[in-house]
This record gives structure tokens, sequence and C-alpha cells, in this order.
């Protein structure tokens, strides 16, 4: 029942905090379901982690892009804290054989399509983009940055969020001018 979800939530949003500060982690990744499951998360969802951790400097949301994502509703300001839902999918594969490759060149040009094609054209954009964990390598990761165009940079969670912050500040000075 709606109770009892409300509530496991709110305690699982708690304990998450408790191990954050424990950790001194500002940050985190909420896999609110792959990108067939309902999008977005209830209301209530992002806001219960921005209460429940003190200075939470971002959430990356998502196990892969949600069909109703684009790059103008991806990424936004809850409070202080900066939410960026995943723009791309991941690769989907039928059986194990296909897994077992492990193909660098292959796995790298098809997230480099996804990034490319779903990555915002307003500059500057903001994106967050996954590999998968459990199929990708560092080395390929690496191999994917020098891959991409030189007008894309790479970085961590949290100088992402510091930019995107930065951007938002500026937007709504503009804005007021």
């Amino acid at each position: 029942c709606q109770k009892d979800q409300d509530r496991i939530l709110a305690e699982f949003a708690s304990l998450t905090g408790d191990y954050c500060r424990k950790m001194d982690m500002k940050g985190i990744e909420v896999y609110n379901g792959g990108w067939g499951s309902k999008t977005p998360p209830t209301l209530q969802t992002f806001p219960r982690f921005v209460d429940a951790i003190d200075g939470l400097d971002y959430i990356l949301a998502d196990l892969g892009r949600h069909d109703m994502t684009t790059p103008g509703t991806a990424n936004y300001m809850l409070g202080d804290t900066a939410v960026f839902h995943t723009l791309t999918r991941f690769q989907v594969w039928s059986n194990s054989e296909e897994t077992e490759r492990n193909d660098m060149d292959v796995a790298n040009a098809w997230l480099l399509n996804e990034i490319t094609s779903n990555a915002p054209t307003e500059r500057p954009g903001f994106m967050s983009a996954m590999a998968v964990s459990w199929y990708y390598f560092p080395t390929w990761l690496k191999d994917l940055q020098e891959k991409l165009p030189d007008n894309y940079v790479v970085v961590a969670p949290h100088d992402l969020a510091r930019l995107f912050r930065e951007n938002e500040s500026l937007r709504m000075k503009e804005k007021q001018n």
C-alpha cells in the first residue's frame, strides 16, 4: 500500500543519509528503474534524499534514459542539490555469448553514438551518461573518452554538479537583468 511505500522510502533515505555522513559522501546514485519503468520517479522520491542528507551535492538518477527524458528535462536543481537524469541507454545483449566477447571497439562505438545522439544541443550542455559497470573496464572508459568529440569534456560527478550550479546561477542572473 502507498502508506507502506512512503514509510519504507523515508527509512531508506534516512539510512542512506546516515551512511553518506559516515563516509563523507556528498552525492548519490538513485537507480529508480530501467528505461522501461515509470518515469520520472514520484515527486516525493528525490526530496526525501535531499531532506535526509545534509549538504547533498548531486543525485545521479536512472538506469538508462527513460522515454520521457530529454536534454531539456534531464537536469535541474532541487534546492541546492543538482539532479541529473541519465541521457544514454545501455546496450542490451540477448545471450551470454554476446557479453563474453567483450569487444571494446563495438561497445564504445555504440555508447559513443548514444552520447552524441542524446547530448544537449544548447551549450554549455550537461549530461549524465552511463556504461554498464559489469561489462565495461576502466581502459574502455579511457578509450571512449579519447574518442569523444573535442567539444565534450568528461568530468567527475561533483564537478558536473558544480559547473551546472554555476551555469544555473548565471542563467538566473541573466533573467533578472
